[in-house]
């Protein structure tokens, strides 16, 4: 069994930056899927936060899909460094900052997004209150994630048990909706988004070889290489 989960434990700094882009890839079947599922919700937003940004993947593809200004926040300079070089679009901002320290004024985002990022808040109490704080009163924030429970069928999972049991560390979704419902935000909607990440088992293994996921990042290497 894996160590339990600790949030900020992987090293965004070096590796996991350096391959993040290439194990994380969306396909285009990936590309069409999440365009559909996130233009209801942000196509009218004039200005994004985009929450543990990373390498700036969702900030460049909502900045180009809806026209809107996205602002990444990111804590780790690697990844940062990773977004800055790769930055297409006039409108992505990438800048320091936690999910519980945001720098932006009070009101000032239409929406803000967490994708993939919800699990790493140490204090999620305290980031949920930077979001009640940052995004305006008629304003969204939408979770785009693994919540434990809700796992579904992912393939990794397949050839990785202990990748599993790590997310099955994550929080669920019912304490999701109790943390930000007591938080004053009212909940609307959850929904299943399924995509094909690879289109072989062939480009699942060489993905799988980075180790850009944390599922598999927090695996000693003993348990990750008695699974290749």
């Amino acid at each position: 069994m894996p160590d339990t989960f600790v949030p900020g434990k992987v090293d965004y700094e070096g590796a996991m930056s350096r391959a993040f882009n290439d194990g994380r890839a969306l396909s285009s079947d990936s590309l069409r899927v999440w365009r559909a599922a996130l233009e209801p919700h942000l196509a009218r937003a004039n200005t994004i936060l985009d929450v543990g940004s990373g390498t700036g993947r969702f900030a460049l593809l909502i900045a180009g899909w809806f026209g809107a200004t996205v602002v990444g926040i990111e804590p780790a300079g690697g990844m940062r460094q990773v977004a800055a070089r790769s930055r297409t679009h006039a409108n992505t901002f990438y800048v320091g900052g936690t999910a519980e320290h945001v720098p932006l004024r009070s009101e000032s985002v239409d929406a803000a997004l967490l994708s993939n990022v919800y699990h790493h808040i140490a204090n999620k109490r305290r980031g949920i209150a930077e979001l009640c704080r940052v995004v305006r009163p008629d304003g969204r924030v939408l979770i785009r994630g693994a919540f434990a429970g809700r796992l579904g069928e992912i393939a990794l999972f397949d050839y990785f048990p202990e990748a599993k049991t790590v997310c099955e560390q994550f929080p669920s979704l019912e304490e999701t909706v109790q943390a930000f419902s007591e938080a004053g935000f009212k909940f609307e909607s959850v929904a299943q988004v399924v995509q094909q990440t690879c289109a072989s088992l062939a480009e699942l293994a060489a993905r799988t070889r980075l180790r850009a996921d944390t599922s598999l990042a927090l695996l000693t290497d003993k348990e990750f290489g008695a699974r290749k």
